[in-house]
């Protein structure tokens, strides 16, 4: 037998195998999802794609989508934006939560920014959960779409008061950045104050500088370079990681370095 049939056989005996043990998650028009891991992706039972990791699950289109002459996928952007999409559409934590978090599986690669509608209640609560965790991160486009889609910024985290210790190494950092002359219109942006970031310090969204309540403590040089880093991403409008971003940084570094000379 051709070493292809015979593959595709096997896929085929793979996937009615996993129906048979009755694991479907969710399924729509397009796209059914079934839990067990899957080196490839199907269409109407017979595996048509084949990515860089395995998928956190088995997923089966089931609307017709054009194949190319050796039965894969002539449109893989389209089979992704459908899979993205049930993702978010299943509202089941089963399946959000793997899908979102940055690892080596088929997921990862999947474009979250675009979808349609806003992130259900699953989805809130799987975010949230991954940002509470220092060991887990959420991926950038399913952060993307969560933070384009949220009404409120509680949607995002869970605002709390300051203490009036750490208030005060706050207003203290603040007013050793604006005596130095880096944070002039610091006052024009609201400063939120939240309970964790996990591996992050400060972000700044909408307007709004967010920071962490636990660098407001004994670490000032921390607590300095995020109120400075997230005045600059809103003042500047510079992004993180960017060339532009760090040339910034020097800039400011050597206007300091020349005003004590």
């Amino acid at each position: 037998m051709d070493n292809y049939l015979q593959k595709h056989i096997e896929n085929v005996i793979q996937l009615y195998w996993i129906k048979g043990k009755k694991n479907l998650l969710f399924s729509n028009d397009s796209v059914e999802i079934y839990r067990g891991v899957s080196p490839v992706i199907f269409y109407r039972g017979i595996a048509a794609y084949t990515p860089n990791y395995p998928s956190n699950f088995t997923y089966n289109i089931k609307e017709q989508i054009k194949l190319t002459e050796d039965r894969t996928f002539a449109d893989l952007w389209h089979v992704n934006f459908k899979i993205a999409q049930s993702i978010i559409d299943s509202d089941n934590e089963e399946i959000i939560l793997p899908s979102i978090i940055s690892g080596k599986h088929y997921e990862n690669s999947l474009d979250f920014r675009f979808l349609y509608g806003k992130p259900s209640f699953s989805f809130k609560k799987c975010v949230r959960e991954i940002r509470a965790t220092a060991t887990a991160q959420i991926t950038d486009s399913a952060l993307t779409f969560f933070y384009k889609n949220a009404d409120e910024i509680s949607d995002i985290f869970k605002i709390i008061n300051p203490t009036e210790e750490q208030m005060g190494y706050f207003n203290k950092a603040k007013y050793t950045l604006l005596k130095a002359g880096l944070i002039p219109n610091i006052d024009k942006y609201e400063v939120i104050f939240v309970e964790k970031l996990a591996n992050q310090c400060g972000e700044a969204i909408s307007g709004k500088i967010i920071i962490n309540t636990e660098i407001c403590s004994a670490n000032m040089n921390e607590l300095i370079t995020t109120i400075l880093e997230e005045y600059l991403h809103l003042e500047e409008n510079m992004q993180n990681c960017s060339r532009t971003f760090q040339n910034r940084l020097f800039e400011l570094i050597s206007q300091l370095i020349m005003r004590d000379m």
